[in-house]
């Protein structure tokens, strides 16, 4: 009961400490939400296509690497059994203590969440043996 009380204040606190977020529309675009409720669409060169590996644009550009990010590529090296050029950040979004990442690991796309300094992919469960 402990642990699922301190997972929700660890969750709800980044809530309300969330900085701007990136979403896919129903038609495959991207755009940035702000915290003030407006939206914009990410430049045309840096949305996803589908010509190469996890449907990235040859002229895709990677976002700015934050340390977080940097720990998590190692990570998910380690983890996977791969080179850590093999791995692409597609997108991510950070708030204190918390954050949601979307990566390309050897030409597959994976989703990746922090829980304060821990990685976990996004579909574990953190309490499971």
């Amino acid at each position: 009961m402990k642990k699922l009380i301190i997972l929700t204040l660890m969750l709800s606190t980044g809530v309300l400490f969330a900085q701007s977020k990136t979403a896919t529309t129903n038609d495959g675009k991207m755009v940035i939400l702000n915290d003030d409720k407006t939206w914009e669409y990410i430049d045309s060169e840096n949305v996803k296509n589908s010509e190469t590996s996890c449907g990235l644009g040859e002229n895709y550009k990677e976002p700015k690497i934050t340390k977080n990010v940097k720990r998590l590529i190692k990570h998910v090296s380690v983890a996977n059994e791969c080179k850590i050029e093999d791995i692409i950040v597609i997108s991510y979004t950070e708030g204190k203590g918390n954050g949601m990442y979307n990566l390309c690991v050897k030409g597959k796309k994976m989703k990746y969440r922090m829980i304060g300094s821990a990685f976990l992919k996004a579909d574990a469960d953190p309490f499971s043996n």
